[in-house]
């Protein structure tokens, strides 16, 4: 028997269960975009100009994508579990960059 710990913390589950979910998961992530307007707001008020920045977990790119455009000359690296996950935030800002144009 699988012991729920194990399952929990087990690095293949997750990245099945977040990489199914990546789809849709933004609809969904009300606690993930708090606390991304919540880093990306303390950040505002810090004198910084970063020239690289590290998102760890990314998911859908929600902080990176604040990132990006709060320091326009940084570049940001987004890293995560999930593959499927960085396919979508790739997509997002595919899309956002042809709105601009």
């Amino acid at each position: 028997m699988i012991d729920l710990h194990e399952k929990i913390f087990d690095k293949n589950h997750l990245k099945r269960n977040f990489d199914s979910a990546a789809v849709t998961y933004e609809s969904h992530s009300v606690l993930q975009r708090y606390t991304s307007d919540e880093i990306l707001d303390r950040l505002k008020v810090m004198n910084i100009n970063p020239r690289l920045m590290m998102d760890l977990g990314s998911g859908t790119g929600l902080v990176a994508s604040g990132l990006s455009e709060l320091y326009p000359k940084a570049t940001v690296c987004q890293v995560d579990v999930s593959l499927n996950m960085l396919k979508t935030a790739r997509d997002k800002i595919k899309t956002k960059r042809k709105h601009k144009q």
